[in-house]
């Protein structure tokens, strides 16, 4: 088994029973909200979907997803509640979504032992709007270390927007929080995402999906990650769907990857099941290493009598 099959296999089942089927979203006859009544109403969950570290072979984070609970037709996707949303009701969001994952981010670094990235998708307006360092320092636990919290922007945003864009970034590094340019199919030159603090690129995920079998998807993909790597920050394929689309952003040297084939969007508790699954794997293989090691270490009874 190479090591793109073996990613998938361990990370897309625990002793918790597959990852996959966690999300379960109604897919017929799906109703049509107004984002300000699933907030008024508290009806707004915030799911985790892995990210995979595809050098290392393990989870190296997760991106948040607004997910509705409606009291009537369950748990809702987000193509029901954000169309037509007002500003407001994105800024409101945003702001909800970054108090979860800061929330998020301490419970999950306490269970794991070192900081956990998360990943937030928000609308550049909206996270302008946001008072960053109040918020952070309302809701951030006194642990000593920084949260470690990566904003979202859409490539389109940014190129429609790249005279707004700065003000932006500069409120960003005060508050110790990243940007990543998500969406994207190569619209931005080398030289401009050198100008600017972006920690990592995530490639479109209609041109990841299918990018196995397609070769026009795939030399978008490749397209991308050498332009990141060129500007000296880590690429991230999303929407991995199959393991020939794996097998192929792994060959590109994409850096981290993420999509169903690992996992669907998990609830907090799933999520941190997960963790705790995973970090039991972590110390099990850890104790038999030093097992080996210490067994190795000591002279058989033959080897006393020889020296």
């Amino acid at each position: 088994m190479d090591a793109p099959e073996t990613i998938a296999r361990n990370t897309a089942s625990s002793s918790q029973g597959p990852l996959r089927p966690a999300l379960k979203i109604q897919r017929t006859a799906l109703p049509e909200i107004h984002l300000g009544e699933a907030l008024q109403n508290g009806w707004i969950e915030f799911w985790y979907q892995p990210k995979i570290d595809l050098r290392k072979m393990q989870l190296s984070g997760a991106e948040t997803f607004a997910r509705a609970r409606h009291p009537l037709h369950g748990l809702l996707p987000p193509g029901t509640f954000m169309p037509g949303a007002d500003d407001d009701s994105l800024v409101l969001l945003a702001e909800r979504a970054f108090v979860n994952a800061l929330e998020a981010s301490a419970t999950f670094s306490k269970l794991l032992g070192f900081s956990f990235p998360i990943d937030i998708n928000v609308h550049a307006a909206a996270l302008q709007a946001l008072p960053l360092p109040q918020i952070i320092s309302d809701n951030w636990t006194k642990s000593g270390n920084a949260p470690d919290i990566t904003f979202e922007v859409t490539e389109g945003q940014i190129v429609a927007s790249q005279t707004s864009i700065r003000p932006l970034l500069a409120k960003l590094q005060p508050a110790g929080v990243r940007l990543t340019i998500d969406d994207c199919i190569g619209r931005l030159s080398v030289t401009q995402l050198k100008e600017l603090p972006i920690s990592e690129i995530k490639i479109a995920q209609t041109r990841v999906a299918g990018c196995g079998d397609d070769s026009e998807k795939a030399d978008t993909c490749q397209k991308v990650s050498d332009l990141a790597h060129e500007a000296g920050i880590e690429s991230v394929a999303v929407g991995i769907e199959s393991e020939a689309d794996l097998r192929a952003v792994f060959r590109m040297g994409c850096d981290q990857a993420q999509g169903f084939l690992f996992s669907a969007p998990l609830s907090q508790h799933q999520f941190i099941a997960l963790l705790r699954d995973r970090a039991s794997v972590h110390k099990r293989q850890s104790a038999d290493k030093q097992g080996k090691t210490a067994k190795s270490a000591q002279p058989t009874s033959r080897s006393r009598l020889t020296t």
